[in-house]
């Protein structure tokens, strides 16, 4: 599957499942913008980006702004979430309003040109796992930790404060 969308308008994965997730094994490459998303009110969903995507070097968003759904993509390496993109992306990786970012396996995210923000979403660590990230921006409001999370931030930027919530 190869993405042309542009960043104005991405091309979206939606889903309303409160089930077992919804697994995308298809290659993914291409710059256009991708994103996962629930529908309906209320709505879950869980996506697992499957393979070697390295070929995808556009910007990848996690939830939409401004719904009430939830939505979890569930990563295991960083070539499901694509390759390291030939220029600085801002919001290369962008788990925004009720989005979750699960590493289901001990991985470092540290394409110096995907730049990840996180903005009032939520980051899950399957246990006895880690993540870690460099080139990390925090948006506006909060950022909450769930499970037994372990989570390291290098470079870190937070505009306007940041409240973590560790459970």
């Amino acid at each position: 599957m190869t993405v042309y969308a542009p960043v104005s308008s991405p091309a979206f994965f939606v889903r309303n499942n409160n089930g077992n997730p919804f697994t995308i094994n298809s290659t993914i490459s291409g710059s256009g913008c991708l994103g996962v998303k629930a529908e309906g009110k209320n709505g879950r969903a869980t996506f697992a980006f499957g393979g070697e995507n390295s070929g995808f070097t556009g910007p990848l968003h996690v939830g939409t702004d401004g719904n009430y759904d939830y939505v979890t993509l569930r990563i295991s390496s960083k070539a499901n979430i694509g390759g390291n993109p030939p220029a600085r992306l801002e919001r290369g990786l962008w788990v925004l309003y009720r989005g979750t970012l699960q590493a289901t396996e001990t991985l470092t995210l540290d394409d110096p040109n995907r730049v990840v923000n996180f903005d009032t979403c939520f980051i899950k660590v399957d246990a006895g796992k880690t993540l870690r990230k460099y080139n990390v921006t925090i948006g506006e409001e909060e950022v909450e930790l769930d499970g037994e999370t372990r989570v390291r931030f290098y470079a870190m930027l937070a505009p306007r404060g940041l409240v973590v919530v560790v459970k």
